[in-house]
């Protein structure tokens, strides 16, 4: 590689290391605010992780031909610290903001939908209350004649 390869492929890691650590921070703030149990959020961080791992794996081979150079680890370091600098704490407050009014406007609908739910069971058991009476009448009426004939 020459050298504007290298200086390409330092900054496309870069822009690599800063969409890595924005997907992280938006599955945090999920997480936080879905209030996920402890054991999920271990095993989305495996395979987060692995994802990622994987992924680097397969650009490296691809755009660096498998060699692992310094300029790799240096480009995914810097925009770690580019990203947790200077958008860390901006990037969480949007994501936040976005899934809670996100959540909020599909909690209405929900809501909605169980309440329907709510109803049209109730008229379920009216008409399964309903018929069974009417099954009833009719098994007691054809008793009645029965006996009456005889």
């Amino acid at each position: 590689m020459n050298f504007v390869q290298e200086i390409s492929f330092f900054f496309s890691c870069v822009g690599i290391s800063l969409g890595i650590w924005l997907i992280y921070d938006f599955l945090y703030c999920w997480k936080c605010v879905r209030r996920v149990k402890s054991w999920k959020i271990a095993l989305m961080d495996i395979i987060y992780g692995i994802a990622m791992g994987i992924g680097l794996f397969v650009y490296l081979l691809e755009k660096n031909h498998g060699a692992f150079r310094s300029y790799f680890i240096l480009g995914l370091v810097t925009g770690a610290y580019f990203y947790y600098r200077f958008l860390h704490k901006r990037m969480c407050r949007v994501w936040m903001c976005l899934m809670t009014k996100i959540l909020m406007v599909l909690s209405i609908p929900a809501k909605k939908l169980a309440n329907s739910i709510k109803r049209l069971k109730n008229l379920v058991n009216r008409v399964r209350i309903l018929a069974y009476g009417k099954l009833k009448e009719h098994q007691n009426c054809g008793k009645d004649k029965g006996n009456g004939n005889e």
